[in-house]
Order: C-alpha cells, then sequence, then structure tokens
C-alpha cells in the first residue's frame, strides 16, 4: 500500500513539473506573438489571431 502511495505521489509530482514547463513554453510564445505584432506595426486584429492560434495550440 505505501509503496502506492510513494508511486502515485512522484507520478504527482512529475506531473507537476511537466505542467510548469508547458505554461513556461505558454507565455514564451505569448511573448514572441506580441514582439512580433509591436516590431511589425501590425493591426490588434492580428494579434488577437496569433493569440488565439497559440490558445488553440496549447489546449487554452
Amino acid at each position: 500500500m505505501r509503496k502506492n502511495i510513494k508511486a502515485i505521489e512522484e507520478k504527482m509530482k512529475k506531473l507537476q513539473r511537466q505542467m510548469k514547463e508547458y505554461e513556461k513554453f505558454y507565455y514564451v510564445e505569448l511573448g514572441k506573438a506580441v514582439e512580433q505584432w509591436f516590431l511589425n506595426s501590425d493591426s490588434v486584429e492580428v494579434l488577437k489571431e496569433k493569440i488565439e492560434k497559440i490558445k488553440k495550440e496549447f489546449g487554452r
């Protein structure tokens, strides 16, 4: 029983680490999109489209 609990705890820790990494990638991608929008002086609609695409890609 204790071995199962330890294994589950380890899996949960691993999933939490993966989630943090995933979240970092999400924010990096958003930052890239905003930077490109800022440098290219595109319209706000272009930025919204890029953000929606990133959200879909990351399942948010």
